[in-house]
């Protein structure tokens, strides 16, 4: 037998293997597609995956095509992480033209993600910018097709103000600075689009402080002037400190803590409401999962600026 364990809590499922000699050299998809058999298809499987619900040896695994070897300890969570319902507590902000969303993290903002779900109450809902999967926080849907056009256009003429949250690795010297550069796509990685620093890119600008230094990491407060795709997560890999869980852009980490998403946060977003004229500051919370990184690094042993 190479099933060690299965066990069922509230709100959790969990069921570990270990893999035989049988399976070695399997990919972790196929691996998983076998022992779960017909009712998880492999989208489902790899739904599982990409939201950092299987590790292997204790470790979060997230690509679904890596090889296992004899010995290997699976586990495979099947907790629903994205509720289908649209929690009250999350709108930050409503009135007849913006609705201002808390998204939590591991949810997409378009496609099978928080559009469709808000949707179902909103039903002509438009989305004025976008979060990445991991990134929590605010974000901006307009509620008619004249306020989206509002909204994208201060997007458009850098006007809205953004703040950001990172636990990034390391501790910062500095105690804040300007990145300018320029973007572009350069490859891929796992499918995935991966950004760099290009002298033909798009114009990238963020202003950084730090606010917190602990254990190996720091809590930096980002304010991008522009919007590019990754545009935080490439900077402050680019300076060195790479956002806590970033795999996708950091390579080696210091920090011994190790989450299970990027440990990014929209925490604040200033704009011209596009219907009355006056200025709009919305705010959502810290969520858990950072505040657990801030305290397991002691990052509020130090302050350098305002706490949460």
């Amino acid at each position: 037998m190479d099933r060690v364990r299965s066990t069922t809590k509230k709100e959790q499922k969990m069921t570990t293997w270990k893999v035989s000699h049988i399976d070695a050299k399997k990919t972790l998809r196929a691996f998983l597609k076998e022992k779960l058999g017909e009712g998880y298809s492999v989208r489902k499987i790899k739904w599982n995956i990409d939201h950092h619900l299987v590790s292997v040896n204790g470790k979060v695994e997230r690509h679904s095509t890596v090889k296992l070897v004899a010995g290997d300890v699976v586990d495979f969570n099947t907790k629903n992480i994205t509720d289908n319902t649209i929690e009250k507590k999350r709108i930050l902000y409503e009135d007849d033209a913006i609705l201002a969303y808390d998204k939590p993290p591991r949810m997409t903002t378009m496609g099978k993600g928080l559009l469709e779900i808000l949707r179902r109450k909103y039903r002509d809902l438009e989305p004025v910018h976008r979060l990445d999967r991991d990134t929590s926080g605010v974000v901006l849907f307009a509620k008619d097709k004249k306020y989206l056009e509002a909204m994208t256009q201060q997007f458009r003429d850098n006007i809205v103000e953004k703040v950001y949250w990172a636990v990034v690795d390391g501790v910062i010297k500095d105690e804040s600075g300007i990145i300018e550069n320029r973007l572009a796509k350069i490859g891929e990685n796992h499918g995935r689009a991966v950004w760099g620093k290009v002298a033909h890119g798009k114009e990238a600008v963020t202003r950084w402080r730090c606010i917190k230094t602990g254990r190996g990491a720091s809590v930096v407060e980002c304010r991008p002037k522009t919007g590019r795709t990754h545009q935080i997560r490439v900077h402050l890999n680019g300076i060195g400190h790479p956002v806590l869980g970033d795999v996708h852009y950091g390579k080696r980490f210091r920090c011994r803590y190790r989450p299970s998403r990027v440990m990014l946060h929209a925490k604040k977003i200033s704009f011209k409401h596009p219907m009355i004229g006056d200025k709009i500051n919305i705010t959502a919370p810290i969520p858990d999962d950072m505040k657990e990184a801030i305290r397991y690094t002691n990052c509020g042993m130090v302050q350098k600026g305002v706490t949460e």
